[in-house]
């Protein structure tokens, strides 16, 4: 019996093409940084940097960290409360500013 299923297995994957799919949500180099200071001066405070997520359909996802290992500036970006810095965003496939 186990023959059979990976008979059927291996003709389906020598039909042709491999299979693709689009993850729900993907980023890639999703990169955050906050000007903090004056007018003069002041400084580049680098929140987030380079983050690669992708998430599938259907799947649960719980982004934990010590308090301060910027979760809450990831969540914004995700929601679309901040602009990132760098990086691209997808939902479906199309990029966010086919979105918007």
């Amino acid at each position: 019996m186990a023959e059979s299923a990976k008979s059927d297995i291996s003709s389906a994957e020598g039909a042709g093409e491999p299979l693709t799919h689009t993850p729900l949500l993907r980023t890639e180099n999703l990169t955050k940084h906050f000007h903090i200071g004056g007018f003069r001066g002041g400084h580049l405070l680098h929140a987030v940097d380079a983050v690669n997520i992708s998430i599938e359909e259907g799947e649960i996802v719980g982004l934990v960290g010590e308090s301060g290992s910027r979760k809450s500036t990831i969540a914004r970006l995700l929601a679309m409360v901040y602009k990132p810095t760098e990086g691209r965003f997808e939902f479906r496939g199309k990029a966010l500013d086919e979105l918007c």
